[in-house]
Formats: structure tokens, sequence, C-alpha cells
């Protein structure tokens, strides 16, 4: 039996090849991860004032990022990326970054998690987030923009009318603003917006503010705890007053307030009255033969279709003022 025996002929051209590969896999560097850095413009905040947090990358990233898991602990408002160029001693550099403006949902000490850029990913970081400034902190030299929310009373009989004053105070102009209306977080009312809003100025520890107020009748429909919701103000403010008209400026910030829960312990009918009817008595009932056209406008909460028929919401023309004839005091 004769045995065979095969040789590899490199060719010049082949050989040559091989050896250039060698050599650039030997000085060629390997691929590096984008270093991505992770800042916050304040740290603490409180659970009711926005932040932001700013992702930067020198060079380029894998991919375009996920800011989902943001999501767990923090509610987004908005996201602006920006691109920079620079030639320093006849190189080019470049770098990205991404402003993303979040409201805390919690107290405590929050994790920023890691952000997936494709491939690269960002360090963790994190954010304390206290509780809510109280109002005498909100109205500080240093407050541009504070909510300010109070009842006429927070221990009304079950129907009586609970007027709500909201106010909301500027010493700084905004942009792209909007003021959410008070929610029944927890139990069961009806809430209707009263007049139109007034504006005014007032001075608050020596500064000047703009006012806007909002009235509304809040009426509990069944004895218990009624909790409304904090209402919100988001709007855009400037560092001069001339940025929000300039396109070459500096951007804009989003600022988000909020003002503080109202909680109200409604107070059932009392042991001693005698009367047929409870709502007769209450200054929400009188006009129920003026028919629907005083009901238009309410919001309601889920379980208000259950009540008995004396407790079933009615309303009555209001006065020159706004307010019904009689408030429960």
């Amino acid at each position: 039996m004769v045995k065979r025996q095969y040789r590899t002929v490199w060719t010049g051209a082949a050989l040559c090849g091989m050896m250039l590969l060698v050599l650039a896999a030997a000085i060629w560097p390997p691929a590096l991860k984008a270093a991505i850095q992770v800042q916050t413009d304040r740290n603490p905040v409180s659970v009711n004032e926005s932040f932001q947090i700013t992702f930067s990358a020198k060079g380029g990233v894998d991919g375009a990022p996920d800011f989902s898991p943001l999501r767990k602990d923090f509610q987004i408002l908005s996201t602006n990326q920006s691109s920079n160029f620079s030639i320093i001693n006849g190189k080019i550099e470049r770098s990205k970054s991404w402003t993303i403006t979040v409201l805390p949902r919690h107290t405590g000490k929050l994790a920023i998690p890691p952000i997936h850029f494709g491939s690269d990913l960002s360090p963790a970081a994190n954010e304390t987030v206290t509780g809510a400034a109280s109002q005498p902190d909100q109205q500080s030299s240093d407050a541009d923009i504070f909510l300010e929310a109070e009842v006429s009373t927070t221990h009304p009989y079950v129907q009586a009318q609970v007027i709500y004053t909201l106010r909301l105070y500027r010493a700084v102009p905004t942009a792209n603003a909007s003021l959410d209306e008070p929610k029944v977080e927890k139990g069961d009312a009806v809430i209707e917006h009263l007049n139109a809003d007034k504006h005014y100025q007032t001075r608050v520890n020596g500064k000047s503010y703009l006012v806007v107020q909002r009235k509304y009748a809040v009426y509990p429909q069944s004895s218990g705890t009624v909790t409304l919701s904090p209402v919100k103000f988001e709007g855009q403010v400037a560092p001069n007053s001339f940025s929000l008209m300039d396109p070459f400026g500096p951007a804009p910030k989003t600022v988000v307030r909020q003002s503080a829960q109202v909680t109200l312990n409604v107070k059932g009918i009392p042991a001693g009255f005698k009367g047929s009817q409870w709502a007769d008595f209450q200054p929400a009932a009188r006009a129920s033969a003026l028919g629907s056209r005083w009901t238009k406008g309410l919001s309601r909460s889920a379980g208000a279709e259950g009540r008995q028929e004396s407790q079933r919401d009615h309303r009555q023309p209001r006065g020159k003022d706004g307010a019904h004839p009689r408030e429960a005091r």
C-alpha cells in the first residue's frame, strides 16, 4: 500500500496576505465600548419636583437608547438629544447627550438603572427623593413657581358643598404650560368648576408673583374619607425672559410643580335628624326641579351610581360671586 503525503504550498501572495492579517491583529486595538456618563442637575429633590438626567457619550454609541427602565420609579416628561463637534489640535471630536426630564413617583433612594444604547450600557446612579416640600418652604425666596390648594372645610357633612381653591404662583415667564384639574383619588364626590379664572399680582416674602386662581365646588356623596389628588402644573422656564423666543438661546427647562393632597373627613347624616330627605337640607339639593342644566360639567368618581335617592347629586343656581348661597363651613 502506497501512502501519499500532501503538503500545503503557499504562494507568495497568500503568504503576504496572511502576514498582514497577523500584523493587523497585533497592532490594531480591539473595538472599545462607548464610555457613557450619567449625571443629574440636582440631588436631592422633593417628590413633587422634576429634575433632569443627562446621559453623555464621546464618539458614537452602538444603538438608540431604551429609556423604558426609568418608568419604574420616574414619570418621563420630555426627552431631548443634542450632538456636539469640536476640533482640538486638528483632531475632530464628537459627543452626544440625551437629557431626560423626569418626575419621581415616590420618595426614597431611587435607582437610575443602567440604560442600553444598543450593546453599550450606561452605569447605574442614584437619586435621593424627599417628601413634598411644605407650603412655607415652597414660598421661600428661591421658589419661582408653586401651587397652593385649600378647602373651606375638611369635615363636611355628606352632600354639603366644599369650596376648593387652587392658586398658581409664578415669578418667572413660562411657556407651553398646563394645569391639571383636581380629581377624586379615593371616595365618592362630584366636582364642579366655578366661574372663570381670576388673575392678579401679589407679593410673597418680598417677591412679586402673578397668580392664577381657580375655584371648584366639591360635593361628597358618601360619608368617610374623600381624597383629592395633587394638582400638577407643567411648563417651560427659560434662563432669561428672551430665551423663550430665541431659537439660538439656551434650551428652556421643563418645570413640574404639584399642590398638596387634600383629604376630607366626611360626616354622615346626624343622628338627631328627623326629616324625610337629608338632601333637602343641603344647598346642592334645592334645585332638583331645575333639571340637568345645573349638572353639566361635573366629574364623578366611580361608584356613585349605587347611592340612595336621598344622596343623588343636585344643583342650584349660583350667585354673582360664583358660590352657592350656603357653603359648608
